[in-house]
Order: structure tokens, then C-alpha cells, then sequence
């Protein structure tokens, strides 16, 4: 004999020789689904009580994906069944299944992209709940009041930004000897940072780092690979970058990337870095910043481990 608890509305039924199903899932007039928009991300979600969240989501740049994300250790690693049923508007109809899928313990418990994210939004748009079926136990995601919030939810795909975070964390910059003004693809691939920055409110830190080949003096290409850095952050201000976000630093032909004894490796270490940090301390509120090191007549640079990475 089978018991099934719904839960969030009833307790989960246990007994001496009785197989309990437990199903979470929220009554189809309790159901909600829940948009978050911004040019960066995109997420359609479906709280359900005393499971977590069934979450439609897509970054900047990247594919759709969805996901059931359980807020404390329900699933096991194993294999279940994505499974498309009709409501009680079909009686006796099993449904059909979508797909199998590979559960987890960890977080998210189901991760799905690709064509398979569509198949599910189409399920719901068609009134079907769409079911997680493991084992004895299910999560089960309601269609009703599905269609305006995806309307919602596809409105902002169209505004998402055509870059991820990961696709301008770092930028490198580089050089003709000599030279040190930017280009014009050098001025659009800055604008689409300062884009990118002023919509992530979750960027703290814009690092730029200039440096030179062995090429010259050290005072001289320290001053060359201030000139170039300073003027990546003035392009970058003048975009609307706040400056307090932002940190200039200088090494001169320390820190090379190649080899100074080729021309190709010369040319690799003529440049200037531009790497972003999410949820740091902005750069002008930390109380010490190393850039370089004058304590030593002529040494070298120190900077902390990671900083010009």
C-alpha cells in the first residue's frame, strides 16, 4: 500500500509496512511564479513550500537553463524521470515522460540546458505540470499563472547584454613600440567594460596595470607604462566609470608575460591589464595598496600574490 503527503500542506506520512510517497508541490491556486530582471540576468522562478525553487534562468551571453534547486539534502546522486502529466482535467492520464535526468545531492539537485529547457517551458505554456519523479518521491511544478510571468521573463532575455562577467573579467591591451594611444577597436572593447560595469552593481574594483618590454630605462618605461594605464582609466572615466572604482598601477618592464629576447615576446609584454572584481572592497577603501617598491635603489615591483594575475 502507497500514502502520499503533500508537503507544505499536510505532514509526511509514515507507518509500520506502509511505503510513503512524498510529494512537493504547491496547490495550483497557490502557485506563483516570480521574475527577476536586469541586463545581466534573466530569472523565472517557481517557489514551492518545503522543497526550494524550480528557477528558469539565463546570464549575459550564455544559454538558458533550468534548474530545481532544494534548499536542504532531499535528492540522492541517482537517475530520475523529467515526466510531463496533465491535471485533474485529464483523470487516469500517467502523463509522458520528458527525459531521464541525473539527480545530486548538492546544489542545484537538477541542472538541464539546451533544448530540454524549451520542452519544459512548452509543458507548462500547455497546462501540464512538469515532475521530477525519483523513486517514491516527487517535485512537481504547477502551470497556473505560468504564461504572463514567462511573457515577463522573455521581455527581459531580449534586454540582456550581449557579454557575461567571465567575458570581461580580464582584458589585455597591447602595443606598438613607441606607442601609446588607443584605437578605435581598443575604445569599443573599453565602452563595452564601462558598460558592462555601470549595469553590474556587484563589481567593486576595476585594476588596470600598465606595463613595458626591457626595451628602455626603468625610469623610463615605469613613466611609459603609467602614461598607458592612465590612460585606459581616463577612457574609462570619461564612459562613466566611477573613479572611485578604479586603481592605476605601474610596473614598468617587470612582470613581463614572455620573453624579452624575441620581437613576438616583446610585443606581448608591451600592454596594459583591465581585470574587474565582484563584491570586493572598492580599491580607494582599502587602507594599503602595494604598486611597486622604491625602500631598494632600482627594485623590482612587489606586488601580493593574485593582484597582477
Amino acid at each position: 500500500m502507497k500514502q502520499t503527503s503533500v508537503v507544505g500542506l499536510t505532514a509526511i506520512l509514515f507507518s509500520a509496512g506502509v511505503a510513503a510517497q512524498v510529494v512537493y508541490s504547491n496547490p495550483p491556486y497557490l502557485a506563483q511564479w516570480q521574475v527577476n530582471a536586469s541586463p545581466i540576468r534573466c530569472e523565472l522562478a517557481q517557489p514551492i513550500d518545503g522543497y526550494g525553487r524550480a528557477i528558469f534562468s539565463q546570464d549575459a551571453g550564455r544559454r538558458a537553463t533550468f534548474q530545481l534547486d532544494a534548499f536542504r539534502p532531499i535528492h540522492q546522486n541517482t537517475q530520475a524521470s523529467l515526466v510531463a502529466r496533465p491535471g485533474s482535467w485529464r483523470p487516469g492520464d500517467s502523463g509522458r515522460e520528458i527525459i531521464k535526468v541525473q539527480t545530486r545531492s548538492s546544489r542545484p539537485a537538477l541542472e538541464v540546458r539546451g533544448d530540454l529547457v524549451q520542452q519544459t517551458v512548452n509543458t507548462l505554456l500547455d497546462g501540464w505540470q512538469v515532475v521530477l519523479a525519483e523513486g517514491d518521491n516527487e517535485v512537481r511544478l504547477q502551470p497556473a499563472r505560468f504564461p504572463p510571468s514567462y511573457r515577463d521573463w522573455v521581455a527581459c532575455l531580449g534586454q540582456l547584454l550581449p557579454q557575461n562577467f567571465s567575458d570581461v573579467e580580464r582584458s589585455v591591451l597591447t602595443y606598438d613600440k613607441g606607442q601609446s594611444r588607443l584605437t578605435e577597436t581598443e575604445r569599443k572593447a573599453l565602452a563595452s567594460i564601462a558598460n558592462y560595469v555601470q549595469l553590474d552593481a556587484a563589481i567593486s574594483g576595476v585594476f588596470i596595470d600598465g606595463h613595458t618590454d626591457d626595451g628602455g630605462g626603468f625610469l623610463e618605461n615605469e613613466d611609459v607604462s603609467r602614461l598607458r594605464a592612465e590612460q585606459v582609466a581616463r577612457y574609462l572615466e570619461s564612459e562613466g566609470i566611477d573613479p572611485a572604482k578604479i586603481l592605476v598601477r605601474f610596473h614598468g618592464e617587470y612582470y613581463p608575460v614572455a620573453s624579452n629576447t624575441t620581437a613576438d615576446g616583446r610585443a606581448a609584454n608591451r600592454r596594459v591589464t583591465v581585470r574587474l572584481e565582484r563584491g570586493g572592497i572598492p580599491p580607494r577603501q582599502r587602507e594599503t595598496v602595494v604598486a611597486y617598491d622604491r625602500q631598494v635603489e632600482n627594485a623590482p615591483p612587489r606586488l601580493p600574490p593574485g593582484l597582477d594575475d
